[in-house]
């Protein structure tokens, strides 16, 4: 959002009533809104181990939430900073970093635990008074600063990520005011907002800048820009009303920049925020209009192809700089984040364009996640997207049936909790209607990965460790072992009840299958996080599909490990 500098004549335009639109090919999976103080910026993290996060930025600082699961995001951690309508958020390794209008400095997180991340440090409180953008160069760890004054300052994060030395201080001349930009490849994509510029500058060889290309942006008022990773194509947006709000460049050349087309809305209101994905998607926050999604693929003007409207309200009019305020779609999973200026974050599933079947069968485009592991627990959602499955009287994932109410459609989307598979490794899905059945997708089941086979009845055993469990059958018989670990020992002294709720905080379900004559075989477990030399009981019960659980139970084992 443009820092409070308007004319007149501007804020009569805000004034005017909008009325918001009807959603297209979007599927809202959730929402979080846990701050009264109203939200600005968005952006993503992925863990190593895959779990991503969403970084929100509030009035009163940054929200750190755990988006892992799309239909249950939580905060894991919030930050205060001094109250500020202006934050922009960014990440590059292990850290994120945060800066606002409102203050100098960027502070800087670890998230080596992002369940438990710290305040690591804040750089550049003597250089800059504030930043209204801050932009990473991903492939160099270079962090530039905009907003306090012409120009942009430049900092080195590979050398160190929480107190980087300072590269490069520009003002490149007159009128330089440099609202936001984008960084990719040795090339700042920069957009000069008050003089209605799309700059290009050459940044390969800091400290030495350069301009390469110049050209106005169309309608007067350049906000941001973005480039496609081909580096052929810029999208530029211009923050004001009227009928050129996004202008497409074809940057081949990038000494002249060629305008091809334009893209308008709704002349009534305002766009904030592009990016484009590496399928040539156009992902735009749009204030008021919420999240719009253009296709760039075609020679000719970009195509929307989706939509969703953050602030719907009910019916009344809203003004410009109300609803989505930033967008975030680079998460590994494809959720999209919207941050919206009322209403918090949204975590939106942009439906796939899947080809129809001729003879109206359902056609199924995209399964989420790719892979989940045999000891998930909760166990993991699993997300389909496709054609025609309005309809789905089952699901099959491996050798599992699903019926209603087992799974749930919503849109262009079925859900549900991943079943207990006989199989590792890929595991086909397929969805049936009355007209048919979907077929060639999968979902890859994973084995634990661990340490060898601990002696049975071992004492003690560690994070990620192999148990041996006796389940008594023959040899290929199929079972489900249950595990479920605690702090403190069952109810009744001398006996494990096996009383999830009451007792045990994590259980853990997996596929067993007898290996030899003996009964015993290995199971993979992943121990909770515990604290180093707390004492922790583990539990294990067999259950046979053609019998059920033991009752009382007697098959199982205990044992008091330490780890």
């Amino acid at each position: 959002m443009l820092r409070p500098i308007l004319s007149l004549a501007l804020v009569v335009v805000l004034a005017a009533p909008l009325t918001a639109q009807g959603n297209m090919n979007v599927t809202r999976l959730s929402r979080l809104d846990a701050h009264a103080e109203g939200y600005n910026d968005v952006w993503g993290y992925v863990a190593p181990d895959g779990r991503e996060y969403a970084l929100l930025g509030t009035g009163e600082g940054l929200s750190i939430i755990n988006a892992s699961n799309p239909f249950a995001p939580y905060e894991v951690a919030f930050f205060a900073t001094k109250s500020c309508l202006w934050h922009d958020i960014k990440s590059w390794g292990r850290y994120v970093y945060e800066a606002t209008d409102c203050s100098p400095g960027v502070r800087v997180f670890d998230m080596l635990d992002p369940e438990n991340p710290v305040l690591a440090g804040e750089f550049a409180q003597n250089t800059i008074d504030n930043a209204h953008n801050i932009q990473i160069d991903l492939g160099t760890g270079l962090l530039y600063t905009v907003g306090d004054g012409n120009g942009f300052t430049v900092w080195n994060l590979a050398i160190d990520p929480v107190n980087p030395p300072l590269v490069k201080v520009w003002s490149g001349g007159g009128n330089n005011y440099i609202h936001d930009l984008y960084v990719f490849n040795g090339k700042a994509h920069t957009a000069r907002i008050y003089a209605g510029k799309y700059d290009i500058v050459n940044v390969a060889n800091l400290p030495a800048v350069s301009t390469i290309g110049s050209v106005n942006s169309g309608a007067g008022f350049t906000h941001s820009t973005w480039v496609n990773s081909a580096e052929t194509r810029a999208v530029v947006v211009d923050e004001t009303t009227g009928s050129r709000h996004l202008s497409f460049f074809d940057i081949s050349d990038p000494t002249n920049p060629a305008l091809t087309s334009s893209y308008s809305e709704n002349i009534s209101t305002s766009p904030h925020n592009p990016f484009i994905t590496d399928d040539d998607i156009c992902h735009v926050s749009w204030y008021s209009e919420g999240y719009i999604a253009l296709d760039m693929s075609g020679p000719g003007s970009p195509k929307k192809v989706a939509r969703f409207d953050t602030t719907p309200g009910s019916g009344a009019p809203i003004s410009l700089f109300t609803g989505a305020w930033g967008c975030y779609p680079f998460q590994p999973s494809g959720f999209i984040y919207i941050s919206d200026i009322q209403n918090g974050l949204f975590i939106l599933q942009l439906n796939s364009a899947c080809p129809t079947d001729p003879g109206g069968a359902p056609a199924l485009c995209k399964v989420w996640p790719t892979d989940v592991s045999v000891l998930e627990s909760p166990r993991h959602p699993v997300i389909l997207t496709g054609n025609d499955m309005s309809d789905a009287t089952s699901v099959t994932v491996g050798d599992v049936v699903l019926t209603p109410p087992q799974f749930s459609i919503k849109n262009q989307m079925i859900y549900f909790n991943m079943p207990l598979v006989s199989q590792l490794g890929p595991n086909a899905i397929s969805v049936t209607t009355p007209s048919g059945t979907t077929s060639g997708l999968s979902i890859n089941v994973t084995a634990p990965v661990g340490t060898p086979l601990l002696d049975s009845g071992s004492p003690q055993a560690a994070d990620g460790s192999y148990l041996e469990v006796a389940v008594g059958s023959n040899p290929g018989d199929l079972h489900y072992i249950a595990l479920a670990f605690s702090t403190g020992p069952s109810a009744v002294p001398g006996k494990v009840t096996f009383d999830i709720g009451s007792n045990f905080s994590d259980l853990f379900l997996q596929p067993l299958l007898v290996a030899n004559d003996t009964g015993v075989s290995g199971l993979g477990v992943v121990v909770p996080a515990i604290a180093v030399g707390a004492t922790v009981y583990w539990q294990a019960a067999v259950y046979d599909p053609n019998t059920g659980w033991p009752s009382p139970v007697t098959n199982f084992t205990s044992t008091t490990f330490v780890p």
